[in-house]
């Protein structure tokens, strides 16, 4: 072949949205600014980038001489800026007036920033649904990215040199083209493999005949030392030994001149760790925790809906919604290699970047409500989208949603703090015994060394009550979990209501023995409360004993005695948990924390278990409430 073999080099950067301030600082000063200076050292190579408008925001406000040389780049057409979602969404999973709303967002920034839209666009995590393409060609974009792997299910044909070619794909009319992603050359592209993975190239080409092929692509994952710049340096040098035989080029000078292109057809999937192709969707089925923020988003997306009137008000929710939609959601951190381009980047089992969505929704939701104060609500819908009701209380300061699946809470939000105090992460795959708010064992009367075990006994909270009765005039639902045959302590039937009230959530229960034999057993109304911090420098806890409140630091599988209610002082927030019964009872508390593959960990929720023993006779009954408050 006598023409030089076109190569386009890209990369994407993005931090979740409540990344700490030190990994932005940390990735701007081992990735971005050195690969971008040295890139202005070697005028014949040429790059494609792809920064979300949140990490573009913060190198603007950080260092914005970065911009300069951006500018630099983009005016001699070195570089190319591809546009997106400015949150880094995960586009499938996204209304269509919020896919528009955060393509043009970013859009409009960089056009703004740097004068110029942007032809082409990235979609995070590569996952693609196939009726992406109206929303991308409505916002102006021409072309866009995927793994090879989507074109061999796609059926592509395969060029003489083992490459694909660009091609135009097609929705409902709409078309857009599509560049496919070299994986096996992006994998080997960095470092010191890069010349052995050119020459690679060149020896598949070479002797083809027919060089009208289409440009190359590949999409490197930059991973450098603290000499970032001399390894950055090392590469360019690399590519510039090779100009002779290959032209770095940008997509949009490719896409100007693209003809007889293969129209395709892609499918809705993501490659997972082993390489097996799943629905992007799975991820909400894999991680409760990411399909409850999730749902949220679609709950507050129809919230902004039905504001009406107030276009300030609108778009003000509209922007805090869509920083609660990063795909940095909807990824593992790495730890399963859910997603093939971001798998180094932190994920649902991130305490801050959960966090960090929650307070969005909520402080969205506070946005369309601030003109609508009133008394206490009871509301009965499928929040969570599993096909069934919950039962939303909601008042001035409180939301307090809970499932029928054990009468629990899954979500406990204090609109002042804009914090979700139930907001937990447990290890995937373990769907049972989920850590909720009041989800509660029955156990058998044993050693209390064993009792915790909690494997012996009856887990209610993944037992299904009936709503027997729904007031909303008191605010108030009563659930009914009939005994159950053939399970450990079945015999029992229980009685939980709930009730909200101005200034407190209420929990009564109802133990009802319908078996001809006494029961023995003790009661643990299991609860997770996640506060910003495991330590006393977040979160300190005070009990009532003996009419005086006092601090108490139990330890590890220490009981605390003879308890009438505790409280916790969440210290960053500013707010008072305060947890009382009707009747005395023991407690155990402590922090929880997940562990990375790495060996660091960290905080996620701090369990609480009251313990009381219940002793029941033939049809007799016992009754305990337990009441709620959280105060500024």
């Amino acid at each position: 072949m006598d023409q030089r073999i076109q190569i386009i080099v890209g990369v994407s950067y993005h931090l979740p949205n409540g990344t700490r301030e030190d990994t932005f600082e940390a990735l701007y000063t081992g990735q971005i600014k050195p690969l971008v200076m040295t890139l202005n050292k070697f005028p014949m190579i040429r790059m494609v980038f792809h920064y979300s408008g949140l990490l573009l925001h913060w190198i603007e406000r950080r260092h914005p001489e970065l911009i300069m040389l951006m500018e630099d780049l983009l005016g001699r057409k070195q570089a190319e800026l591809l546009g997106g979602g400015f949150y880094e969404p995960l586009l499938p999973i996204l209304p269509q007036s919020d896919k528009l709303g955060q393509i043009e967002m970013l859009t409009t920034y960089l056009r703004k920033q740097f004068g110029k839209r942007p032809q082409g666009c990235w979609v995070p995590s590569l996952a693609w649904e196939q009726n992406l393409v109206g929303p991308l060609s409505a916002c102006g974009m021409n072309y866009t990215f995927l793994d090879d792997t989507r074109f061999v299910y796609a059926k592509a044909k395969q060029g003489k040199s083992g490459f694909y070619d660009p091609c135009l794909t097609e929705d409902l009319g709409k078309l857009i083209t599509i560049f496919p992603i070299s994986t096996w050359l992006s994998n080997d592209f960095f470092g010191n493999s890069s010349s052995d993975a050119l020459e690679k190239v060149y020896k598949a080409y070479h002797g083809i005949k027919d060089d009208s092929s289409g440009p190359i692509v590949v999409f490197p994952e930059f991973k450098t030392t603290e000499k970032s710049e001399l390894a950055y340096h090392s590469f360019f040098e690399k590519l510039s030994n090779k100009v002779p035989r290959f032209e770095f080029t940008l997509p949009g000078r490719i896409y100007k001149n693209l003809k007889d292109q293969e129209k395709l057809y892609f499918c809705g999937m993501s490659r997972d760790h082993e390489g097996v192709c799943v629905s992007s969707r799975q991820f909400l089925v894999d991680y409760p925790e990411a399909n409850t923020i999730y749902a949220k988003t679609m709950h507050t997306h129809t919230l902004i809906n039905q504001l009406r009137g107030d276009k300030t008000r609108k778009t003000a929710a509209r922007e805090e919604l869509w920083k609660a939609q990063d795909s940095g959601i909807y990824r593992d951190g790495g730890e399963t290699g859910r997603f093939s381009y971001d798998t180094h980047l932190p994920g649902i089992s991130s305490f801050s970047i959960r966090k960090a969505a929650y307070r969005a929704l909520i402080q969205a939701e506070k946005i369309t409500k601030e003109k609508k104060k009133g008394p206490p609500a009871l509301l009965v819908f499928d929040f969570d989208l599993d096909g069934e009701g919950e039962y939303l209380f909601e008042n001035e300061k409180l939301n307090c949603y809970i499932k029928a699946r054990g009468a629990s809470i899954i979500e406990l939000d204090y609109l002042p703090s804009e914090w979700n105090y139930l907001d937990v992460f447990q290890c995937p795959g373990k769907s049972e015994r989920r850590c909720r708010g009041f989800a509660d064992f029955l156990l058998p009367v044993i050693p209390e060394k064993a009792a915790f075990l909690q494997t012996q006994g009856r887990f209610c909270g993944d037992e299904t009550f009936e709503a027997i009765e729904i007031d909303r005039v008191r605010k108030k639902v009563v659930f009914k979990l009939p005994p159950q045959k053939g399970i450990p302590l079945g015999r029992i039937g229980i009685v939980k209501t709930w009730q909200i009230k101005e200034d407190a959530l209420e929990v009564q229960y109802r133990f009802e023995n319908a078996g001809g034999k006494q029961e023995n057993f003790v009661f643990i109304p299991h609860a997770a409360f996640s506060f910003p911090g495991g330590g006393e420098t977040f979160v300190r806890t005070l009990a009532l004993r003996n009419g005086v409140k006092e601090p108490v630091s139990p330890g590890p599988g220490e009981i605390l005695k003879d308890i009438s209610l505790f409280e916790y002082r969440d210290i960053k927030n500013e707010s008072h948990i305060t947890f009382e019964g009707s009747r005395a009872f023991d407690l155990r508390i402590f922090p929880v924390r997940s562990f990375s593959k790495n060996g660091s960990s960290e905080y996620q929720f701090t369990l609480t278990e009251p313990v009381l023993p219940v002793s029941l006779g033939p049809n007799e009954s016992w009754d305990i409430s337990f009441t709620l408050k959280i105060t500024s």
